[in-house]
């Protein structure tokens, strides 16, 4: 949803993947806070909240098990994208690979315009 200054300010897309898994994302400016990734799976789910910023507050990491046990797991304090800041200067200085190749940034690119383009034509788009 565009707002009147043309910046997305509401979105929501389901991926489906050829193996059967589904990931379903959305993103709001307009909605009360609220950010946490959850994985959900045959052996479990696990919720993480505050991934992506607010980090000095403190994040939660839980793993649920199919029969309701509940294992809090340590997330350790960190800057903010220090770990791609540390994995480029690995790169550039040391000629170490970085975690992701050059494919896997493209292929999140081709999927973040496949998902722009379902958002405005309303029609599924195939990668």
């Amino acid at each position: 949803m565009l707002g009147e200054t043309g910046i997305d300010e509401l979105f929501s897309g389901q991926l489906i993947y050829p193996s059967g898994g589904i990931a379903q994302i959305s993103s709001s400016f307009i909605s009360p806070y609220h950010t946490h990734l959850e994985i959900i799976g045959t052996e479990g789910r696990l919720v993480l909240t505050r991934p992506f910023n607010a980090l000095e507050e403190g994040r939660q990491m839980t793993f649920t098990s199919p029969q309701g046990d509940e294992l809090e797991i340590p997330v350790p304090e960190v800057e903010l994208y220090s770990g791609e800041v540390l994995d480029l200067n690995d790169a550039i200085l040391d000629g170490t690979p970085t975690y992701l190749t050059l494919a896997e940034t493209r292929d999140h690119v081709h999927t973040l315009l496949a998902l722009y383009e379902s958002a405005h034509t309303g029609k599924k788009i195939s990668l």
